[in-house]
């Protein structure tokens, strides 16, 4: 079964403050992850936070590191969620992928990025049964089970990965760990890991409708939330 990863690394500077405590429905978006992730079916569910970054009170650090966070932040991690620190510090979310593999290891895993509020359990399902979809393997190598991350259209009309939604196969860890170890960001990007993956075979692309893909959108700063929340 897979793993789930809510990816909360991020520093939040253009929101201004942390955005897994932000409010949508009256939960907080680290606790609403959680639970989709869990709807969805995944057989736990994993918080990845930066390098640096204590572990908060109430969680589980198997790898501790860093200083100490706001009490008031570490107050709210649901009890008994695994923490996993990123792979490299200051490196994106990318650092935070590997982490997350790593960890999964030899299981798929299922990255949810912790400011996507409006990602539904039937849609990360969705995902779940692509991955899982025999018609997908390689003949060549029936044995692997591709990932899968939705191809989404901008406004620009070109389709891009969206990567922080999306089904990664345990395969994809020595490429991915490879391209966390490079010096240019933009072979670092976990859009340039999809690229790779790919090329490979390992990641299929997943169509989106409009509604999908709006439901894609991230909360990065003040102006996108809602006025009864946040």
């Amino acid at each position: 079964m897979p793993v789930g990863l809510i990816l909360a690394g991020g520093r939040s500077s253009r929101m201004g403050r942390d955005k897994a405590m932000l409010r949508v429905g009256g939960e907080r978006l680290l606790e609403r992850q959680a639970r989709v992730l869990r709807e969805a079916g995944v057989s736990e569910v994993v918080l990845s936070l930066g390098s640096a970054a204590g572990a908060p009170s109430g969680g589980e650090d198997p790898t501790p590191a860093g200083g100490p966070t706001d009490p008031a932040a570490g107050a709210a991690i649901p009890p008994g969620l695994p923490i996993v620190r990123d792979a490299a510090p200051d490196a994106g979310p990318l650092a935070g992928i590997v982490a997350g593999l790593e960890w999964a290891a030899p299981r798929p895993l299922l990255v949810l990025a912790v400011d996507m509020p409006r990602v539904e359990p039937e849609f990360l399902r969705r995902l779940l049964r692509e991955a899982r979809d025999p018609g997908a393997r390689d003949p060549a190598a029936p044995d692997i089970i591709p990932g899968v991350a939705p191809r989404v259209r901008g406004s620009d009309g070109v389709e891009r990965w969206e990567p922080l939604c999306a089904v990664y196969p345990p395969e994809a860890l020595p490429e991915a760990r490879r391209r966390l170890a490079l010096d240019d960001p933009g072979e670092r990007s976990p859009t340039a890991l999809l690229d790779a993956l790919h090329a490979a075979g390992l990641i299929r692309a997943c169509p989106v409708t409009a509604a999908e893909a709006a439901s894609l959108q991230s909360w990065n700063t003040p102006s996108d939330l809602p006025e009864s929340d946040g």
